[in-house]
This record gives C-alpha cells, sequence and structure tokens, in this order.
C-alpha cells in the first residue's frame, strides 16, 4: 500500500506555495514544519478518530518509572521530576511508539468527552456507521493538476473537519470560542478554502462542517457550518492558483530581473488572501 504522504500532489495545506511555482511546492514539502500544537492536534485526531490505531503509533509515559540498567542497577522516576532523569531516559530508549506526557492523555480524555456532548455531534456524527469514511485518503484531478485530500469524517450527507484550537489567542490573551475569534480562525487558517479543496475531490453535494473544541480547559466545543456560496467562491480562486501552478510546472519561465523607477513612497508587501 502506498503510503499517502509520499504521493506527489497537490494538498490543500500547498496550495499557498503553488501560487508561487513548482519549487515553491518542493521547498515546503522539503522542510515538513511542525510544532508541539501540531503533534498533540495530530495525536488528538488519531485517538477519536482512529482509536483503533492509537495503541499502535502512541504510548503513553506511566506515572511511575523503575527500571534497571545494564548493570543492575535501579533507577526510579515519577511524574513531575525532570524528564532527563536516568530512569526516564532508559524507559524511552525502549520505546518504539511515540510518547506522549500523562496530562497530555487527561487533556485527550476531556476533549473527547466534550465532543461527544455536542448535541449536533450526538445526532450526526456515527464514527462506525456502515456509509462512514474517516481519514480516508483521496486522489483526484483538477483541471489537469494531481490532486490529494483526507477529510477527517465523510458520510453519504456530511463531511466534518476536526479543529483543535487555544484558549488564547496568538498574543496569549484569554479568548475562547466565541464567535468573532471563529470568524478570525476561519480567516486567517483558509478553512473555507481548504473545505472547498475537499469538496472538489468528488463530494460536492454534502454539507461541509468544521468541528471546532479547546485543546485547554474548559475544552468547549463549536460547530460551523459552510455556506455554499462561499465554498463556490474559494473553488473559483483554488483554479486560479492551480493554473498558474500549472504553467510553472509546464516550464514557464519565472521573472528574475526588473527594473523600475522607486520613489519616496511606503510600499507594503501586503498580504494575498485567498
Amino acid at each position: 500500500m502506498v503510503d499517502y504522504n509520499n504521493i506527489k500532489a497537490i494538498r490543500s495545506s500547498e496550495l499557498d506555495a503553488a501560487m508561487l511555482g513548482v519549487d515553491y511546492v518542493e521547498a515546503l514539502r522539503l522542510e515538513n514544519k511542525t510544532s508541539d500544537a501540531m503533534s498533540f492536534g495530530t495525536m488528538f485526531h488519531t485517538y477519536y478518530l482512529e482509536h483503533d490505531k492509537f495503541g499502535s503509533l502512541y504510548v503513553n509515559e506511566p506515572p511511575e518509572i523503575r527500571i534497571k540498567d545494564e548493570k543492575g542497577k535501579e533507577f526510579q522516576w515519577k511524574i513531575g521530576d525532570n524528564r532527563t532523569n536516568k530512569a526516564y531516559k532508559l524507559w524511552k530508549a525502549k520505546q518504539n511508539r511515540e510518547i506522549y506526557k500523562y496530562e497530555d492523555f487527561q487533556r485527550i480524555l476531556t476533549m473527547r468527552l466534550s465532543i461527544d456532548a455536542n448535541p449536533w455531534v450526538q445526532e450526526n456524527i456515527k464514527l462506525y456507521g456502515s456509509k462512514t469514511q474517516i481519514e480516508m485518503p483521496r486522489l483526484f484531478e483538477i483541471d489537469g493538476v494531481q490532486c490529494k485530500a483526507k477529510p477527517d469524517y465523510l458520510d453519504d450527507k456530511i463531511c466534518v473537519d476536526l479543529k483543535t484550537i487555544d484558549v488564547k489567542n496568538k498574543y496569549g490573551e484569554l479568548r475562547g470560542l466565541t464567535e468573532e475569534r471563529i470568524r478570525w480562525e476561519i480567516r486567517q487558517r483558509k478553512y473555507i478554502r481548504q473545505q472547498a479543496f475537499y469538496r472538489m475531490s468528488g463530494i460536492n453535494t454534502r454539507e461541509m462542517y468544521l468541528l471546532f473544541v479547546e485543546s485547554k480547559p474548559p475544552h468547549n466545543t463549536m460547530v460551523v457550518h459552510l455556506d455554499r456560496d462561499d465554498l463556490d467562491e474559494q473553488e473559483e480562486a483554488i483554479r486560479d492558483i492551480l493554473k498558474r501552478y500549472l504553467e510553472f510546472s509546464l516550464g514557464c519561465e519565472r521573472q528574475t530581473f526588473m527594473s523600475s523607477r522607486f520613489d519616496n513612497q511606503n510600499y507594503d508587501e501586503g498580504e494575498v488572501t485567498l
């Protein structure tokens, strides 16, 4: 079976790079940036959506470790001790799975309970339904460009993407799941474009939803239904991006020289928003 991550095709997270050219997409793939928040989000996705795989990919650090080295000397570690402790390092060296912190697992459990308590989720999400697809890879083509997507939850009526969100904004200010905050997240992270991209994989008859859950207490949740007109608008933007990407991939030369008279006016880089 081919590893989804090794399939050479455009994914939604590469659209900004695709707008600039093939070489930018390749550079982004090589960079493969991650963060603690992204790793935690991936872990929670696995626990909630693919629970049967969780144990083979992750191992929870125990509240206490007693372990001997090769000379038979015993070392101890417990929650709260420094993770550079000899016992912890010996235990860690024997693990062949990704380790998650004891306190992180408590957060994951509470987040799942919070999602399960959401009335909309109770009525609409059937994780083990006969028509349900969980993170099922989809390979498709948009105007001659090979693309791939992996929606979190898909059935015959809806497509749902699970989003973990901090209770604080990027400035460290407590915000919570207000409508204003959610609108900012959707716009800033281009979630409508992402969902439009998913819809173009052949699921345009589905209603598209975002399910937000706070990654820290109190772990509130919010469901957002995406408007079809907004999604249609983003589909057009995606087609424009991929048209430009295809031109680069077919060998169109990149501009490498410019000549201009500069006045004293101040110029801002500006931000391309799609």
